[in-house]
């Protein structure tokens, strides 16, 4: 028994010095500062064409020529020719009129920023097409550029267009 009470003893002593208060450190609080990562902006409002002004449409005629392999040449003297038939406004509706048994009669109507006429043009694109729908009348002349039939447009053909380069 006294081998126990000596042993409890030597316990109780080993105990009685790991019984020290150790100070438990805080760590030292820092304020959390917030890292903003900015989302990035994805336009998928804004059209790839502007038809709004006549400096927008003239605009977006030069990079659908530029898209098409345009020299600037062929570029310059298209969108003048535009400016000159249309002056780059997409509502421009021109009456064409001729006299039919001596009374002036509408022979037939121009439409659009391309100014497409309905009698000679109408089964290429309709006048609603040719208001509503800027790009594909652009896309149109330019093919008829691409293979030199500028002299369609009077102001390619008269020279007027060259006020516009």
């Amino acid at each position: 028994m006294n081998i126990l009470k000596s042993i409890w003893s030597l316990i109780e002593q080993f105990f009685a010095t790991q019984h020290e208060v150790i100070p438990i450190i805080e760590p030292i609080k820092t304020p959390v500062q917030s890292i903003v990562i900015p989302t990035p902006v994805i336009d998928t409002v804004t059209p790839k064409y502007l038809w709004d002004t006549p400096e927008n449409a003239r605009h977006s005629i030069r990079v659908i020529c530029d898209e098409l392999g345009f020299t600037l040449e062929e570029k310059n003297t298209m969108c003048a020719t535009i400016g000159g038939e249309s002056g780059w406004k997409i509502t421009i509706v021109h009456p064409n009129y001729g006299f039919i048994n001596g009374v002036k009669t509408i022979f037939s109507t121009d439409y659009g920023i391309c100014q497409w006429n309905d009698k000679y043009h109408g089964k290429e694109i309709t006048p609603e097409q040719a208001l509503n729908n800027p790009e594909m009348a652009v896309r149109l002349m330019a093919a008829y550029w691409k293979r030199d039939q500028r002299d369609t447009w009077c102001a390619y053909a008269n020279g007027s267009y060259k006020q516009y380069l």
